[in-house]
């Protein structure tokens, strides 16, 4: 952890956010203020000191902040680590810089705190609404005119505390004090077996022991902080709290408000007090553990939604890895691990023992610890329910559980692969779908996951998907698949292990509609990206399985001139192909064939000093030790190909009377040595897969002339 992103933990607990949508595929957002200022930072039309105090004014929407660096913050719903780490750079700034930007780090009821800033504008948000009809103030009073009144909660364990300027406030201290009495209290703290740590002996403590609750009109979008009681110790273990009552009413169990906040915000403090190993609790499995607990306490006012529409939108990066548009809303979002934890455990017993983890062990060594079977594999399961779409999202999966509507959106989206001619093929190349949010690197990230959707159309007939990873011996990846046959979803399977899979459409079980591949990396210790050399691949054919019939004839021409003799002999071939069984290999597409019916008709003609003629036919049948007839067509190149050949005449290999001079004898059928044989050089099938044809001719000796000419088409699927 480097030490920007400790002291991030340091002041500022960032919030659980408000019910507000997120689109996944929304645009690019207008810069925020701390964009802005980062550019003119890199720019260095500014300088270090300048930035971090901008920062600061901006998260508390001071209109000090030039107008240039005003930016559209509107979708923050985090402070920035930026921001964070002001308090404790403060003793390193000028002593105006310090004097300016004191207020923002004391106790909202402190003398000279922020809150009596004449710069914090203080009217209502800028949508018109009226959290609960105050009147719109230009700004805050002076400082004498501020008076906050306490209401105690769990029996003095803990206040709330409310400014009198905002005379509704007095109603939701009310109703916070009673739900912290009755239920939010106990509830938490009995499951952590820990309360928040007391602040008994540090001067700044809101005048005595008990944990203190601020509601306060933020100035920005932020709902609430959790913050350390002394400031100087950023991983101080006693905090207090700041919540929002600008933009939130008191809530219900059915309606997001100042109760959720407080809830999250309760954990944080309870999770500091565990005294982790480094001092700070990790941000993401913080805000992860916080939004967790305001569902568990409060499941039906699914206020921690939004915030998990941003990291499913995002779970191609790693874990603790945050984002410069979303803030840390993504880590909010990470709620949904320790959510599919607790139904894949059949508790929140888990939470606990996790957090007690910490104490000795790094964060991802902890939550392994309480997994079933690890990362290893819990990692898999956990991204396959975030699917969330049939057949995962019921009964056991997040629609169900928690109503959560959202599902990921795959790289790409919905893929609908159509075959046009020969091969289509879609490799699958793990890069960071928008790298300007994220940190990246090429290839599945540690703790993270890719996910692909296909859709076959009618003209594919043949599916197979090439495990590279698997073929590469890359450790800590896995793929996960789920099929959609005929019309129908199965349950998800784990092709970690499978080099290739293959469906054929022909067969009614392999009639392939969509396929949602699963990848993903759970090396939690070495952190190490899963990137093969070659990708993965889906391959689409229009070449199927079920059968090929057609026709073959040979014409075998021999003229002899000493005895002047000339012998035409004609085998045509009906015959009838289906897959050969005995070759058929799992995971891989169908490549061999055999006769199984069909019909061999012959007729031979002898002229010149020797006479004579022949026919026949005999019909074609399954045998079950010889294979009369074999076709084997197979992909190379990008293209569909095919070889064929025959194997023993089926029977007695027919003679036909021959008459000379020297009086009559019998003459083998020369052509039945060779009465189904495909062009071994010109051997592509058409370019849709479904057919092929061909014609050479060759001369085995001289005065002998073989021709070959054949017409085959798929019997299945064409």
């Amino acid at each position: 952890m480097t030490p920007n992103r400790l002291v991030f933990l340091v002041a500022l607990s960032v919030t659980l956010s408000p019910p507000q949508e997120n689109v996944a595929a929304q645009t690019e957002p207008r810069p925020s203020s701390f964009t802005l200022i980062d550019r003119a930072l890199s720019a260095k039309t500014i300088d270090a000191e300048t930035a971090h105090r901008y920062r600061v004014l901006a998260a508390f929407g001071d209109t000090r902040l030039p107008v240039a660096y005003r930016g559209d913050d509107s979708h923050m719903r985090a402070l920035p680590p930026s921001v964070a780490e002001v308090g404790a750079l403060l003793p390193t700034f000028s002593a105006a810089t310090r004097a300016e930007l004191a207020p923002f780090f004391k106790r909202p009821d402190e003398p000279g705190s922020w809150v009596n800033l004449s710069t914090i504008p203080s009217e209502e948000p800028v949508d018109g609404r009226r959290g609960r009809g105050d009147s719109p103030v230009s700004s805050a009073p002076p400082a004498a005119r501020v008076t906050w009144k306490a209401v105690s909660a769990v029996g003095g364990k803990a206040k709330v505390w409310w400014q009198d300027r905002y005379p509704r406030d007095s109603a939701t201290a009310q109703g916070l004090a009673r739900e912290l009495t009755a239920l939010i209290w106990g509830k938490l703290t009995g499951l952590m077996n820990q309360e928040p740590y007391p602040d008994n002996g540090i001067v700044s403590n809101g005048g005595d022991a008990p944990f203190d609750f601020y509601l306060i009109h933020a100035p920005a979008t932020w709902a609430g902080l959790t913050r350390a009681a002394i400031e100087e110790v950023p991983c101080h273990p006693a905090r207090y709290i700041l919540i929002d009552t600008r933009r939130h009413g008191l809530g219900s169990a059915r309606s997001y408000g100042v109760l959720q906040i407080a809830t999250h915000e309760l954990m944080h403090a309870i999770t500091f007090a565990y005294r982790v190993r480094g001092g700070c609790p990790a941000p993401w499995i913080r805000e992860a553990s916080g939004d967790w607990a305001s569902n568990w306490v409060y499941p039906l006012t699914d206020g921690e939604h939004p915030d998990a529409g941003n990291y499913i939108s995002s779970v191609q990066y790693q874990i603790d890895n945050p984002s410069t548009v979303w803030g840390d809303s993504r880590f909010y979002g990470e709620h949904l691990f320790p959510y599919f934890l607790e139904k894949a455990t059949g508790g929140p017993e888990f939470m606990p023992r996790m957090w007690a983890n910490f104490r000795n062990m790094d964060v991802l060594q902890g939550v392994n610890a309480v997994l079933p079977g690890g990362f290893v594999k819990s990692w898999p399961k956990f991204l396959v329910r975030l699917w969330n779409q049939p057949p995962v999202d019921a009964p056991d999966g997040f629609k169900q559980w928690d109503r959560l509507a959202r599902s990921v959106v795959p790289t790409g989206g919905i893929d609908n692969v159509a075959i046009t001619s020969d091969i289509e093929t879609r490799k699958i190349t793990f890069i960071p779908e928008n790298p300007a949010q994220l940190i990246f690197a090429t290839g599945i990230q540690p703790v993270a996951g890719h996910y692909r959707h296909y859709t076959f159309d009618r003209s594919v007939r043949t599916v197979t998907f090439r495990n590279t990873i698997r073929e590469e011996a890359l450790l800590h990846g896995t793929v996960w698949g789920i099929e959609k046959i005929r019309g129908t979803w199965r349950d998800p399977a784990d092709w970690t292990e499978e080099l290739q899979k293959a469906w054929c459409r022909d067969e009614a079980t392999e009639d392939l509609e969509a396929l949602v591949l699963i990848f993903g990396n759970h090396d939690w210790q070495n952190l190490q990206a899963v990137n093969p050399r070659e990708p993965p691949t889906v391959e689409a054919r229009g070449t199927g399985c079920t059968g090929w019939r057609g026709t073959h004839t040979l014409v075998n021409t021999l003229v002899v001139t000493d005895p002047a003799v000339t012998i035409v002999e004609t085998v045509t071939s009906d015959i009838q192909f289906a897959v050969d069984s005995e070759l058929v290999h799992p995971g891989r597409p169908r490549e061999y064939w055999k006769s199984v019916g069909g019909t061999i008709r012959w007729r031979a003609q002898v002229t010149g000093v020797c006479t004579g003629s022949g026919s026949g036919s005999v019909p074609i049948r399954d045998l079950p030790d010889d294979k009369v007839a074999t076709l084997n067509i197979w992909a190379e190149g990008g293209k569909m190909h095919h070889s064929g050949g025959n194997g023993p005449w089926p029977g007695d290999i027919p003679r036909y009377a021959v008459t000379c001079a020297t009086g009559p004898s019998e003459m083998m059928l020369y052509g039945a040595l060779g009465f189904f044989v495909t062009d071994g050089v010109h051997n592509e099938l058409a370019p849709d897969g479904k057919s092929f044809r061909g014609q050479f001719t060759n001369s085995p000796q001289p005065g002998q002339t073989v021709s070959h000419t054949y017409s085959f088409r798929c019997t299945i699927g064409c």
